[in-house]
Parts: structure tokens; C-alpha cells; sequence
């Protein structure tokens, strides 16, 4: 086996910054994670990942399982350790201010829950919340987050609208629901593959509609659901973006005439009218 070699590309990183992380108390796969974001976004000579941290690649850098990554990733959020930029693919960038990092503790990650919020969090999975989904909820008393990594995302959601002003999180809302057909929900189990009967989390909820802004539809969730096998949108959002991508990339646009042209530069013929073809003529368009 070859020996590594800087001339095969390397990585820089401040050496205050490795020292920190050295020293600093992290999980091993949280410390892989890290190591993976600053592969992806210094290994690159920039300061963030950009579509470069799918989670794909994190699985092929790190050899960690897709809710591993995810748990790593919340965590290293939760302590200041890496900043997030939402998006189609979201962007990540170490926080080099490193004396704002701290230490995620089980505490830290719980949330005490109201017994009418508690209520909630049970209807939101039909009774059942398990650690495979997002969290463990205590049957004893329903009202504690015991797992070790992170809360559910109704919980998170629930902690989201305490602290939003009712009428932002109305706006939000009604916003949200405009880009949503009357549909949607039905349209969104049929392409996980789900029965008529199965209940969507807040969590996928919110990814569903963050895909359906950027021009994801629901044939790219389908798709992207048997390509991996996984029938959670949060684990296939990446997938679902690489498939209305692929899309897109054929799918031609009316130039300042109106007449339909390729992203090969070429017209697409096949689907012109009579008129478009003639007036394509007369102007002299190649085919």
C-alpha cells in the first residue's frame, strides 16, 4: 500500500484550533464528524463544506451510520463547535472562536416537557416513540427526554414555539402552507412508501417542506426512497436533491423569445409548437 503524500493533497489547520480539539472532551464518533467537516471544508482551502458534506460522503469518510452522523452533528452543534447554514444541502463550518465551545451534557440535551405538551409529543407518534425514530420518551411518565443524544423533534419543536411570538409563527406558518398542495400529506406517504394511516413527524414535516421550496417534488422523494432504502425524509433529503438536480439538468427554458432551449444549449425541438419552429427558422436557431 502507497504511503501518504502531501503532494496527494493535505489539509491546513491552525494549530490553536487542533490543539483545542485535542484536549477538548468529545465522543469518538462526534471527534470523526469534526474531523470530516474540516476535511471537506479546509481540506478544500474554505472555510465551510459547501455541497460537499452530503451525508454519503460523512458515511464514506467517517464509516459511521446515517443517525450516528446526524446525533454527532446535533451535538457538535449544541456545543458551539460547528455552525450550520440551512439549505438543499446544508453547509457546515467549524467555529474557530473556540472559547464558546462547551461540553454537551445529558442535561443539556433533555427537555422537561408540561403534562399538556407531554400529551402532544405522545399524539405526534400514536403513543410510540422510539430511539430508532428520534428520542426515547419515558412511558412512566411521559414528560422526560432520556436519551442519551438528543431530544425528539417534537420536543424541539415544542421549544421552538415557546419562544416564537405567536403572530411570527402564524406568518411562518400560513407561508409554509402555501407551498403545500391539499394533498401533501397523502402524496408524502404514498412516496415513502408508508400506509394511508401512518402519521408524518414534525421532523420530516419540516424537511418536506424545505425540499418543496427548492423545487423537489414528490416523484425525486420517491426515487430517492428506493435508491436508499430509507423511508425517513431526513435521512434521503440529500438523495432527493441530487434526483430533482438530475432532473432539472434536462429540462429546457424559454429563452427571451420564448422559444424552449436545453442546458446543452440546444433548442428542444421535440416539444416546440409549429409556430415556435417556424419563428426558430426564420431566426436562424441551430437545431
Amino acid at each position: 500500500m502507497a504511503k501518504a503524500q502531501l503532494e496527494n493533497g493535505y489539509t491546513m489547520i491552525a494549530s490553536e484550533l487542533l490543539e483545542k480539539i485535542c484536549g477538548f472532551k468529545l465522543s469518538q464518533n462526534e471527534l470523526k464528524v469534526l474531523f470530516a467537516i474540516i476535511r471537506l471544508s479546509y481540506g478544500w482551502r474554505q472555510k465551510d463544506t459547501a455541497n460537499r458534506a452530503g451525508i454519503r460522503s460523512l458515511e464514506k469518510i467517517t464509516n459511521l451510520q446515517s443517525n450516528q452522523i446526524y446525533r454527532a452533528v446535533k451535538t457538535l452543534q449544541a456545543g458551539n463547535i460547528i455552525v450550520i447554514e440551512k439549505g438543499g444541502r446544508n453547509k457546515y463550518r467549524i467555529n474557530t472562536s473556540c472559547d464558546e465551545w462547551r461540553v454537551v451534557t445529558n442535561h443539556d440535551q433533555s427537555t422537561k416537557l408540561t403534562s399538556h405538551e407531554s400529551r402532544l409529543v405522545k399524539n405526534c407518534h400514536t403513543g410510540v416513540v422510539t430511539n430508532h425514530d428520534y428520542g426515547v420518551v419515558t412511558n412512566h411518565d411521559y414528560g422526560v427526554v432520556t436519551n442519551h443524544d438528543y431530544a425528539t423533534s417534537a420536543t424541539l419543536a415544542l421549544e421552538a414555539a415557546r419562544q416564537m411570538p405567536k403572530d411570527i409563527k402564524d406568518i411562518k406558518d400560513r407561508k409554509d402552507r402555501e407551498i403545500l398542495p391539499p394533498d401533501y400529506y397523502q402524496k408524502t406517504l404514498k412516496a415513502l412508501g408508508l400506509p394511508a394511516t401512518a402519521i408524518l413527524s414534525p421532523k420530516d414535516h419540516q424537511v418536506l417542506v424545505e425540499l418543496l421550496k427548492v423545487n423537489c417534488n414528490f416523484e425525486d422523494i420517491e426515487q430517492a426512497r428506493i435508491k436508499r432504502k430509507k423511508n425517513k425524509l431526513e435521512w434521503i433529503q440529500d438523495t432527493v436533491c441530487e434526483m430533482r438536480d438530475a432532473r432539472l439538468s434536462t429540462v429546457a427554458k424559454p429563452d427571451e423569445n420564448g422559444i424552449p432551449i436545453l442546458p446543452n444549449g440546444y433548442m428542444d425541438w421535440d416539444n416546440m409548437t409549429f409556430e415556435q419552429k417556424q419563428f426558430a427558422i426564420q431566426r436562424g436557431y441551430e437545431k
